[in-house]
């Protein structure tokens, strides 16, 4: 009997260690993210992932790691696990969106985006996103309507304008779309000069 309860004693210190472990390599490599020692926190990810296969943050974590470094199919990966280990995390959707976006799997991450914004309708970035995904894809009309969305959502937001109005014009509208670019412009947004010069004299 007393060699069980050791063997439980030991078994209990075992685990504990191991879940610190994994949770101190977790942290420590949040901490290089912050730093901007990319690699060095993907290192440190991958321990505590090797310690804890179902560490969510390690996931997620190293998936925004490797969107930055252009690691695009290996950020992915990484989003679509910490999605099965959450998938009440919806706002996943929207990393994994930016990711097919930048991979210029354009259709796919429209649809990472529809279910962001299904989940939260007021969702202003999924809306601005998917709307240079569509605009990517060729479809005017609904990048126009995204961009719409924004500008409703945040009447300061001086990107929307500038896409929206960049579109309305290769659209054949341009009066709108003039518009749109010295909003754009007054908001402080000084990309759009340059097209009011060329289109808007």
């Amino acid at each position: 009997m007393k060699k069980i309860i050791v063997f439980i004693l030991a078994f209990i210190l075992i685990v504990h260690a191991y879940g610190q472990t994994s949770e101190e390599y977790k942290n420590s490599g949040l901490e290089k993210y912050k730093q901007q020692d990319l690699n060095g926190a993907i290192s440190d990810f991958n321990k505590a992932i090797e310690l804890d296969a179902a560490c969510f943050e390690a996931y997620l974590c190293r998936g925004h790691a490797r969107y930055l470094l252009k690691d695009y199919k290996r950020s992915i990966a990484d989003y679509s696990k910490a999605f099965e280990l959450d998938p009440d995390f919806s706002e996943i959707y929207f990393y994994r969106g930016n990711a097919k976006n930048e991979q210029g799997k354009y259709s796919a991450a429209i649809e990472d985006y529809d279910k962001v914004i299904g989940k939260n309708p007021e969702h202003m970035e999924a809306y601005l996103n998917r709307g240079n995904a569509k605009s990517k894809d060729q479809d005017f009309p609904g990048a126009i309507s995204d961009f719409t969305k924004v500008i409703e959502i945040n009447p300061y937001y001086q990107e929307a304008y500038y896409n929206r109005g960049l579109l309305k014009i290769l659209t054949d509208q341009r009066e709108s779309g003039c518009a749109d670019l010295k909003k754009a412009s007054e908001l402080g947004y000084s990309d759009a000069n340059e097209l009011i010069n060329e289109y808007c004299k």
